[in-house]
């Protein structure tokens, strides 16, 4: 990141909120290198003090307050300009999703940090959640992902130092490696004094909650953070998104990002919503699937409700798949499991569990279901049986539930 401020000039950091954008912008600010190449002509500027004042006047005024620079005149922003570009300097706007992500002020302020960035001696960081950054500057663009598992405990271990074991290793995954959930949740087993096993008991009772301190604002509370995501001023103009997310945070491998028509038939609008929750980082693009990270999946499943027709959507998309393989000679059904068409068997559990334990459920579904669950965890020996399985449960009196957790 150091050589790529020194060769292109300007960086963009992208991510969820909590990644990690604002920490590495203030490591490069402070690294040797840039100290010598800029001295004392490097300044962080934290655009969320826009709140919701968001103006192209404003956000001058909020860099001429980090500068130290009173702006005069008509025509402030080039008094501003020729202020910064005097020497070499620095500029870091972070959580630039602030007016990057306002519709309303979008073109002024895209305007005027392409100015900044085309000014000789200046040189930016932008860190922003939201990846719209002005297309006419050749960012070094960085795409900042979740820790490796050594760093997450290295970070870990750092704010609360227990004793390694298999507990701490359970809760990072937990987590997600999600570098603020991962430091929140530390600073939390600090202040009171637990161990990894009780850490990890209160996260598997609470999940977010515990991560979510009375006086956190956000760098110090996971909720504050994601709010600010959720209530984006792209995503209020896209009434439809906050159900997709519940549906996303539902099932826990994502889903294939070729199958979202056929998942959300009754919105219209799902390739608008899609690529908006991607472009503000509530959702990542792994290969064909769209998954949320850990922690933000859990925050989802618990302050947004799941809208009961796009679950019936959802239904209706699993019993066709269910349908299709039950209609499918044995090697066909290996041919569609193994292509990737559908979701993983850990993926599909909980749709079809819904779909088990829903009072309406149909017996011809039910049987599909229930031949598909034996299809899935039986011995391939045994599956050429499996149209028998469903007249075994139903001779047995076995009830969903029991079929649930037998499964």
């Amino acid at each position: 990141m150091v050589n790529a401020i020194k060769t292109t000039k300007n960086v963009a950091l992208f991510g969820a909120g909590g990644i990690g954008k604002t920490s590495i912008a203030l490591a490069a600010l402070h690294h040797q290198d840039i100290v010598l190449e800029f001295g004392k002509n490097r300044r962080f500027v934290p655009c969320d003090e826009l709140g919701g004042d968001v103006t192209h006047d404003s956000l001058l005024e909020l860099i001429a307050k980090y500068v130290g620079l009173k702006l005069r005149g008509s025509n402030r922003q080039g008094f501003l300009i020729r202020f910064l570009s005097i020497h070499p300097i620095l500029l870091v706007l972070d959580n630039a999703e602030t007016m990057l992500d306002h519709p309303q002020c979008y073109d002024a302020t895209a305007s005027f940090i392409t100015t900044l960035a085309s000014t000789e001696n200046i040189s930016l960081i932008v860190t922003s959640r939201s990846t719209a950054v002005p297309v006419e500057v050749p960012w070094h663009r960085i795409d900042v992902q979740v820790l490796d598992g050594d760093a997450a405990k290295r970070i870990f271990l750092s704010f609360h130092p227990v004793d390694d074991c298999d507990e701490v290793d359970k809760l990072l995954g937990y987590l997600g490696y999600h570098p603020l959930s991962i430091k929140l949740i530390a600073q939390v087993g600090a202040e009171r004094r637990l161990s990894a096993p009780e850490l990890l008991n209160r996260w598997m009772m609470y999940q977010t909650k515990i991560l979510d301190p009375p006086n956190g604002g956000r760098l110090r509370s996971l909720r504050f953070s994601l709010e600010a995501s959720l209530s984006s001023p792209s995503l209020s103009q896209l009434p439809g998104a906050r159900g997709v997310l519940s549906i996303l945070a539902f099932l826990p491998q994502g889903i294939d990002e070729s199958k979202c028509r056929e998942l959300f038939p009754s919105i219209e609008e799902i390739d608008l919503i899609m690529d908006s929750l991607c472009r503000v980082s509530l959702i990542e693009k792994r290969r064909d699937r769209v998954t949320l990270l850990p922690p933000i999946r859990s925050f989802i499943q618990e302050s947004v409700p799941l809208m009961q027709k796009l679950l019936d959507d959802v239904w209706e998309f699993y019993s066709n798949v269910l349908a299709m393989l039950w209609d499918s000679s044995l090697d066909m059904r290996h041919s569609i499991w193994g292509d990737g068409f559908y979701m993983k068997k850990t993926s599909i559990a909980r749709p079809l569990s819904s779909i088990l334990l829903a009072s309406n459920t149909p017996p011809h579904l039910l049987q599909v279901l229930l031949s598909f669950a034996y299809w899935i965890y039986m011995p391939i020996a045994g599956r050429q049986n499996s149209h028998t399985l469903f007249d075994t449960f139903m001779e047995r009196n076995i009830t969903r539930a029991t079929f649930i957790v037998c499964a």
